[in-house]
């Protein structure tokens, strides 16, 4: 919109071309918005698999471990041979109950995750607010300037051309959440 624009047929052009940039931006942030939360549905989704799943191979693993234990105990008399190799199984299920802390444990760190998603979302909506209320009080002062001055209207349209750029750059930023599963990324304890 860099040239003067003077007559009707070109104000009107412009305000179609104003309306045309605003339609399509508006459509873009909405389906990204909509990406972003489906995206916090499935990563929920996936970490309330894992803990289910994860408990339930909890609670099976210590139950056989406590009948292993009861074993041994009542067998150790009995014969070397068998309580090392129940000892052996021991260990074995020790090591699947730890491999399962973890995953539950990176599982539950999902929180963190749907929070910044969530915080990202707000924000791109925050700067669609900021950018409606801008044009509305650009269109207010447009509807005064109208009847008055064609080059006014101009510019008007033109500042509210480069309010709609610079809110497409600015929702331009990546989303900083590039995770799309809880099956991956390290696991810290709480």
């Amino acid at each position: 919109m860099g040239k003067e624009i003077t007559g009707s047929s070109e104000l009107r052009d412009a305000v179609h071309s104003l309306a045309e940039d605003l339609n399509q931006l508006v459509s873009r942030e909405h389906q990204i918005l909509q990406d972003e939360l489906g995206q916090v549905s499935t990563l929920v989704g996936d970490a309330i698999k894992t803990l289910v799943e994860s408990f339930n191979n909890l609670s099976r693993q210590v139950a056989e471990q406590e009948n292993l234990v009861q074993l041994i105990v009542t067998e150790v008399l009995d014969s070397n041979d068998l309580e090392v190799e129940q000892l052996a199984r021991i260990s074995a299920l020790s090591q699947q109950i730890k491999h399962n802390v973890v995953t539950v444990t990176r599982s539950l760190q999902f929180d963190d995750i749907v929070q910044q998603l969530v915080t990202h979302s707000h924000h791109r909506t925050e700067k669609m607010e900021e950018l409606f209320a801008g044009l509305f009080e650009k269109l207010s002062e447009l509807k005064v300037a109208e009847s008055q001055d064609a080059i006014l209207v101009a510019e008007y349209l033109e500042a509210m051309q480069k309010e709609i750029i610079r809110c497409r750059v600015a929702l331009g930023k990546a989303n900083p959440v590039k995770q799309t599963s809880m099956g991956a990324g390290k696991a810290e304890f709480f």
